[in-house]
């Protein structure tokens, strides 16, 4: 069995895998069953398959953690997503010395997020070299050095699993994939799901950059 065990939360299910090669075999199998299911519902009565819509997000947060794992440990511990002060969702990433941020979108994640057929909802682009920056208010005003390339042309949509996603000089893409049901105030919620403190996360983001 590959699938230590999963948990839920609000509007979202968040499973737990052995290791990467579980969580690849975990994926696949999701993937196979989605497509087994779906043939048999049709075959039964013609109505619209059910057992998509049933593990759609499921899969969605088990491949973006899939993809955020094939090499991008440990900056995977870096990057989380909160409420903001507005009531907006905001992607935390925070770098290692001598890392710059290249850029930061929110996806609507397509198989594995940042693969290129992504519907990408918002996104900013580095136009320097480095930042301080680790918090990125999705369809606010763009931080100092940052400039809007995919404007929010509206509300986030709260039925879909979504995905932030960040590049660096370090990784060419890292993911967390979230529903805004999900995304907390005081607290981060971080690629496995957990919700941890700023604190808690800082010191993790902070680890990782030994890891390297």
């Amino acid at each position: 069995m590959f699938i230590d065990g999963f948990t839920e939360f609000p509007g979202d299910t968040v499973l737990r895998f052995r290791n990467l090669s579980a969580a690849r075999e975990g994926v696949a199998a999701l993937r196979r069953t989605i497509r087994r299911e779906a043939l048999l519902v049709n075959a039964h009565d013609g109505r619209p398959m059910k057992t998509y819509r049933a593990f759609g997000p499921i899969l969605a947060a088990a491949t973006a953690l899939v993809a955020s794992g094939c090499d991008t440990f440990p900056a995977q511990q870096a990057i989380g997503v909160t409420r903001g002060p507005d009531g907006g969702p905001e992607i935390i990433y925070l770098a290692c010395q001598g890392e710059s941020i290249n850029s930061v979108e929110v996806v609507i994640p397509v198989d594995n997020p940042g693969g290129g057929d992504d519907t990408v909802l918002w996104r900013i682009e580095s136009t320097q070299q480095s930042t301080d920056e680790s918090a990125f208010v999705v369809g606010g005003r763009p931080p100092n050095g940052f400039v809007e390339t995919v404007s929010l042309a509206r509300s986030l949509p709260s039925r879909v699993t979504l995905a932030g996603i960040v590049s660096t000089s370090r990784v060419s893409a890292v993911a967390v994939p979230f529903r805004l049901a999900g995304v907390r105030q005081g607290v981060i919620r971080n690629t496995f799901g957990r919700y941890v403190k700023p604190s808690d996360f800082r010191m993790a983001a902070l680890d990782s950059c030994n890891g390297d």
